[in-house]
Order: C-alpha cells, then structure tokens, then sequence
C-alpha cells in the first residue's frame, strides 16, 4: 500500500468517527456549520502530509483534462499572487494570517464546493465548525468554535508518515505541485498494507490514552 491508500483509509476512520464528535452538539442547541456551498475556510495555508499530497495527485489524475487545467491554472495564480505579496519563500503555514488575507481560493474549489471532495486532505476533513458560518469570513479576528474530535486522524498520519519517511513535513496546499515535482520518488514507496493499518490503529489509540 502506498501513502494515498493510507489517507484514504485514513479519511474513512475520520468519517467514521464524525458522527462521535457531532451527536453532543444537539444536546446543546448547535449544529455544525459547515456545509456544501461554504468555501470560507477553503483560502487558509493547508497544511498537507506527503500522503495527503498524493490522494490529491490521484484526484487530478482522476480529472478530465480541461478540469485538469483549470486546477494547475488556480496554482499558478497562488504563486503569482505571493510573489506579488513577497510571500513566495515566506513559510506560509506560520504566516497563516496573512495568506488568508490574500483570499486566496484553494484550487480544486469549485462554485464554493469542494472538487476534489472524495480526496480531500485530512485536516480538511476535521475541520468542523459550530460557531456562525460567517465568523468563518474573519477566523483570524474572532473565535471559530471548532468542533472538538475525540482524536486527530489526521495528526496521527502526519507523524506516522514522518517516522516512515526522513521526518514529518507538513506541505503547505499552495506549495504541492512544486513538492511533488522536486519528490517524485514518493509516489513508487510501498509498505505492507494491514501493517500500515495496524499502525495507524495503534497511533490513534495512544492519542487516546
């Protein structure tokens, strides 16, 4: 199994484990805010594990190629408007507001929705908010109530791709052609798939303890 296969069954434990995270709302008078059509959240410094980078290539792979286009387009546009903005070498995860500020779109958003929405990245995923949608508009200004998951899948892959690899990288979303291009060796990396999952268990269970 390679690391796409992790974060897609990395992705399926985290749906699986919504609904835990979800249900205690309700008895609270909240709702999660989230919902097709709300792309707020969608122009933040993601930050991507190599296995989130290539569930993303598989779904570009997946795309007819004028779509195709439209998303290598989207990411061109990021890279001009940092150069403008002398971002582009700047390390975008710690500059997290300021990116925002740009109003960057994430390429594979689409209409505010999702385009790549079966293979989006982890973090992606358990990013669920309660608070107003609109408080979404200015995170950095005001308090987002996210919605607390009783554990993090997706920092669970991070570090465990970081054991399997030369150390934790967390790729911002802007910069994941350019990653790929400069590691394209990543995508021929095999393990044995039921001791991957075995280990994503355990890393999950020791979170927790």
């Amino acid at each position: 199994m390679g690391l796409a296969g992790l974060a897609r069954h990395a992705g399926a434990l985290i749906d699986a484990i919504a609904p835990e995270a979800i249900g205690p709302l309700a008895a609270r008078g909240q709702t999660v805010s989230c919902a097709k059509g709300c792309g707020a959240c969608c122009r933040q410094a993601v930050p991507l594990s190599p296995a989130d980078v290539l569930l993303l290539d598989e779904a570009m792979e997946a795309m007819p190629q004028d779509r195709r286009n439209e998303v290598e387009a989207g990411f061109v546009r990021i890279g001009q408007a940092l150069r403008e903005a002398d971002l582009f070498d700047a390390p975008l995860l710690d500059r997290g507001a300021e990116y925002f500020a740009l109003r960057l779109p994430c390429p594979f958003l689409s209409e505010e929705a999702c385009g790549a929405h079966s293979h989006r990245p982890l973090v992606c995923r358990e990013h669920l908010v309660s608070s107003p949608s609109e408080w979404c508009g200015n995170p950095f200004g005001r308090s987002v109530r996210m919605v607390d998951v009783p554990v993090s899948v997706g920092e669970a892959v991070a570090e465990m791709v970081g054991g399997l690899l030369s150390g934790r990288e967390d790729i911002p979303l802007a910069r994941f052609p350019a990653w790929l291009a400069a590691t394209p060796e990543i995508r021929g990396l095999t393990w044995n798939g039921a001791w991957l999952l075995d280990k994503l268990a355990a890393a999950c269970l020791s979170r927790l303890g």
